[in-house]
């Protein structure tokens, strides 16, 4: 009778740790279903517009070329109403309208 006690003691142990196991796999993944569904809106967009919203944003356009350095092109800003370009490269400043 002595091994059918210890058999059943490691199958019982051996369950045991099953559930354990089990138990941590289920917290893990719900960690990272709170975590997806937290970060969600960031990566889908809702709407046709926003998808064409997007899309027009991730054209890459070229600026007005700097004339103090020939390399970079100028990024534009508006203070009142004025446009204003600050140069990539060398940092050169102008206003553009």
């Amino acid at each position: 009778m002595a091994k059918t006690e210890k058999k059943n003691h490691s199958e019982l142990k051996f369950l045991k740790q099953k559930i354990r196991d089990l138990e941590q796999e289920n917290k893990r993944l719900k960690r990272q279903m709170a975590q997806v569904e937290k970060y969600k809106h960031i990566s889908e967009p809702e709407s046709k517009e926003e998808v064409e919203e997007y899309h027009e944003s991730a054209v890459v356009k070229k600026g007005i070329p700097c004339d103090a350095c020939g390399k970079g092109f100028y990024k534009e800003f508006e203070i009142m109403d004025k446009c204003f370009g600050t140069c990539n490269i060398c940092e050169d400043r102008k206003r553009l309208k």
